[in-house]
């Protein structure tokens, strides 16, 4: 694939191992959510672009959860930097949204894994991490 050997596509294979617990397998899913940092209605357009047919139904509620949460464009950020004047609480308030929404996006996918049937364990949300 093209976009694969692009630049975007390099930063893509390079935080996959974020991605990974929260089954944004694709590296289509990366580069959009890397998109949504640029602006959030990238990853409206990226979605239009790049086809997502792989994804399940689950998987992709949890992405549109986690761009929905997610930190927001690197504009807003410049705003919070700037409102609070302390790089410190600047960078815990972008930290505190990350994890969140780590959090609830991988309670989202295990939950809608558990509720359609699937195995859904500590055990193997541990070893999507590892």
């Amino acid at each position: 694939m093209e976009f694969e050997s692009s630049v975007l596509g390099m930063l893509g294979k390079m935080v996959s191992f974020l991605f990974t617990p929260l089954a944004f397998y694709s590296i289509k899913t990366r580069i959009a959510t890397i998109m949504g940092l640029v602006t959030k209605k990238e990853v409206v357009g990226v979605f239009g672009v790049l086809d997502f047919e792989k994804m399940s139904q689950i998987s992709a509620y949890s992405f549109l959860i986690f761009n929905l949460l997610c930190a927001p464009c690197f504009a807003a950020m410049g705003t919070i930097k700037r409102e609070m004047n302390n790089i410190k609480w600047f960078w815990l308030a972008i930290a505190y949204q990350c994890k969140l929404v780590c959090i609830v996006s991988l309670c989202i996918y295990q939950i809608g894994i558990w509720v359609s049937g699937g195995a859904c364990s500590v055990w193997k949300i541990l070893l999507r991490f590892f």
